[in-house]
């Protein structure tokens, strides 16, 4: 079950580039496989999370797996309750329940399936269906600790040959309403493939607790087989790599690319890079192979908070970067984070020239957020404020820092507003901008003088 419901969520609900849930579905497909009979219920297009009822009725599960999110949370628990009312043993898997199991297990799960869920669901599936020692099985961690504290069982090796997996389930979702979505929207279609799994990189704010930091890829031959089925069975003219970093492996992505032109596919693509792993000759070779979008977590235009935040890259190679970028005709967004511990107002202001010297097509912005387990909330863990996001485009502080909430919120609006000004004069040293971004960072000066929280300036 995805408990996730798109109208709960501003940002999506108005960009609408809604994509089935990639998880579940790799998790369903392996639970086929072994031989169980397997229903999806997807809450995105419902109008609330408790229309899993009539799914619930209908195919009186023995089992029901929720796949969580930190947003999805509250919903997730929800699922748990209305499930376990019916008598379905209830497991939660995912990134929110693989990093804090505690608040699913408090809130009326049985277990949770830490880290990947293919090999552990069907494992756990056979035991429960066989009244064999669940609690056991590798990757599961349930209660009944001491003083309640909980259990774990070993710990799942991670999965090295992907090729070993079944394609996605995607038969069980309603794949024409998520194109008569995108197309309403958009006028064309975009469907989403996974080529690899990890990220080796030590971001000190980024959580990976499902793929790890290892580095794993699927075989060029599988990921263009799945691509040409997606291409025969759904017609979508683009399709997005969710991969953490899809051309860390050069030579891999250079025969991808060849592989996927001489195909003939008649797609798009669009995938998530890092900066310094790209050149001219590899955005030429994705360029020709119809990758039209390629998205850079930019992060800061600071060097000093690049350094802080472990990113592992340099305000010279974002620049480079993004003109040969250009240069190959490929689009780029830029995810920006806003609010690092380390950050000052000095550091905001690069951030935002950067962008304006550069002009990616588009852009997001966040506000750092401190996940458990990540290095980010060792640093500042003890400043929490207790608040939290619900939507995915939140740009809500929620610890303790040197600027106050406004001036995240102006600096993100001022961004968004100086792109579009940019846009329209289509001349980054035109007079209008510069005057419109020296009145911005009087604003910004304004705003920074009230102090926010404890930390140091």
């Amino acid at each position: 079950m995805n408990p996730y419901v798109i109208r709960e969520d501003r940002h999506e609900r108005r960009s609408m580039r809604p994509y089935a849930p990639l998880g579940p579905l790799y998790v369903a497909a392996a639970l086929r496989e072994a031989g169980h009979e397997v229903v999806l219920f997807d809450a995105t297009f419902e109008p609330r999370v408790e229309a899993v009822e009539r799914a619930l009725d209908s195919a009186r599960p023995a089992m029901v797996g929720v796949y969580t999110l930190f947003l999805t949370r509250g919903n997730a628990l929800r699922v748990a309750r209305l499930a376990k009312t019916r008598g379905a043993f209830v497991v939660a898997g995912g990134p929110d329940a693989t990093v804090e199991p505690e608040a699913y297990l408090s809130g009326g799960f049985d277990c949770v399936v830490a880290g990947e869920g293919e090999r552990t669901a069907v494992e756990l599936a056979s035991a429960v269906e066989e009244g064999r020692d669940w609690r056991q099985v590798p990757g599961v961690v349930s209660a009944g600790g001491g003083g309640g504290a909980i259990a774990r069982a070993p710990p799942r090796e991670r999965i090295d040959d992907l090729d070993s997996l079944p394609m996605p389930a995607r038969d069980l979702v309603d794949m024409r309403r998520y194109e008569r979505e995108w197309r309403a929207a958009h006028g064309h279609f975009s469907m989403s493939i996974m080529a690899s799994r990890g990220c080796p990189y030590r971001c000190r704010f980024c959580s990976r607790p499902i793929f790890g930091s290892t580095y794993r890829r699927r075989s060029v031959e599988g990921v263009v087989a799945e691509l040409e089925s997606i291409r025969r069975d759904h017609h979508p003219e683009w399709a997005r790599f969710n991969d953490d970093i899809l051309a860390l492996d050069r030579k891999w992505t250079m025969q991808l690319c060849e592989r996927v032109r001489s195909a003939g596919l008649g797609m798009r693509f669009h995938c998530l890079c890092r900066a310094e792993l790209m050149d001219a000759e590899l955005l030429g070779a994705m360029a020709a192979a119809g990758f039209a979008q390629v998205d850079y977590g930019v992060e800061s235009g600071s060097q000093r908070v690049l350094d802080h935040m472990c990113k592992g890259q340099t305000v010279e190679t974002l620049r480079r970067v993004s003109r040969e970028t250009k240069e190959a005709g490929i689009g780029q967004h830029w995810f920006i984070m806003l609010g690092y511990p380390e950050e000052r107002l000095e550091d905001v202001e690069s951030t935002v020239a950067l962008l304006l010297e550069l002009g990616p097509e588009s852009f997001s912005t966040t506000v750092a957020y401190p996940l458990k387990g990540t290095p980010l909330y060792e640093d500042v863990g003890r400043l929490m404020t207790g608040a939290g996001w619900r939507q995915s485009d939140d740009v809500r502080l929620v610890f303790e820092h040197t600027y106050p909430q406004a001036f995240y919120g102006w600096t993100a609006f001022r961004m968004r507003s100086a792109m579009r000004l940019r846009r329209a004069v289509r001349d980054p040293g035109s007079p209008l901008l510069r005057g419109y971004d020296g009145a911005a960072r009087a604003v910004s000066r304004l705003l920074a003088k009230e102090s926010g929280g404890r930390m140091d300036r």
